[in-house]
C-alpha cells in the first residue's frame, strides 16, 4: 500500500509539476526577465535559462512533496467514509490546495517580483505556513462540520491569520491592487507586479488542478480500499 501510494504521488506530482511549468513559462517567467531588466538594465539570457530549469526542478520536487501530503490524506479521509473518486473529489481536492496553499497566503504577501521589498524572510515564511495551516484547519473543519459550532470554528480558524496580519512590509493582494507608484526603487510599474501576482495564482491554480484531479484518476485505479 504505501509503495503503490508513492508512485500514486510521484505520478500525480509529476503531472501537477509540468501543468505549473507550463503555465509559468507563458506567465511568470517572462514577467520575471522584465523586472531583472529594470534592476539590471539588460538581459541575461543565461541567467533565464537557469532560472527556467530550476524552477522546472523545484515544481516537480513540489509537486512529489505536496501529492504525497495530498494523497495522505485523501486515502485517510476515504478510510473513515465512502469518497466517490471521480473528477468532482479531484477539484474539491484540488481547491482546497489551491486555497490553503496559494490563495490564502496571497492574500497577505501577494507573489512578487525580484527587488521588491518583502520585509523579514523569517517572519514571513512564518505567516505563510500558519495560514496555510489554518486554512487546511478551517476547510476540515467546515467540511466534516456536525453542528454550527464546528462551523463557527471553522470560519474563526480560516479568518485568524487575516486578523493578525502579515508582517510588516509585505503587499498582500488588496495593497498590491489598490497601489499605483512604482514597487521597486529602480522603478518597476505596479501593473507589472499585478500581473506577476495574478500570473503566479494563475500557475497555482494549474498546479492543484492537475494534482487534484490525478489523485483522484490514479487513487481509484492503483489504491482500492
Amino acid at each position: 500500500m504505501i509503495a503503490r501510494l508513492f508512485w500514486v504521488a510521484l505520478a500525480a506530482g509529476a503531472a501537477a509539476g509540468a501543468f505549473a511549468s507550463l503555465a509559468q513559462a507563458v506567465g511568470t517567467w517572462p514577467l520575471i526577465a522584465e523586472a531583472e531588466l529594470y534592476e539590471a538594465g539588460h538581459a541575461d539570457e543565461a541567467a533565464d535559462t537557469a532560472r527556467a530549469l530550476w524552477s522546472v526542478a523545484f515544481n516537480l520536487l513540489a509537486g512529489l512533496g505536496f501529492a504525497l501530503l495530498a494523497n495522505a490524506g485523501l486515502l485517510l479521509a476515504r478510510a473513515y467514509r465512502p469518497v466517490a473518486l471521480d473528477w468532482r473529489a479531484g477539484a474539491i481536492l484540488g481547491l482546497a490546495g489551491f486555497v490553503a496553499f496559494a490563495f490564502a497566503p496571497a492574500i497577505g504577501i501577494a507573489p512578487a517580483l525580484p527587488g521588491m521589498a518583502e520585509g523579514e524572510l523569517a517572519a514571513r515564511q512564518a505567516w505563510w505556513i500558519a495560514t496555510a495551516a489554518a486554512t487546511l484547519g478551517g476547510i476540515a473543519a467546515l467540511a466534516g462540520a456536525a453542528g454550527a459550532r464546528w462551523r463557527i470554528a471553522g470560519v474563526v480558524v480560516l479568518a485568524l491569520p487575516h486578523l493578525i496580519g502579515a508582517p510588516e512590509g509585505t503587499l498582500g493582494l488588496v495593497d498590491l491592487f489598490a497601489r499605483a507608484e512604482p514597487v521597486t526603487e529602480m522603478g518597476l510599474p505596479a501593473d507589472v507586479a499585478r500581473g506577476f501576482a495574478l500570473a503566479s495564482l494563475a500557475a497555482a491554480a494549474a498546479f492543484w488542478a492537475a494534482l487534484g484531479l490525478a489523485s483522484s484518476w490514479l487513487q481509484r485505479r492503483l489504491l482500492p480500499i
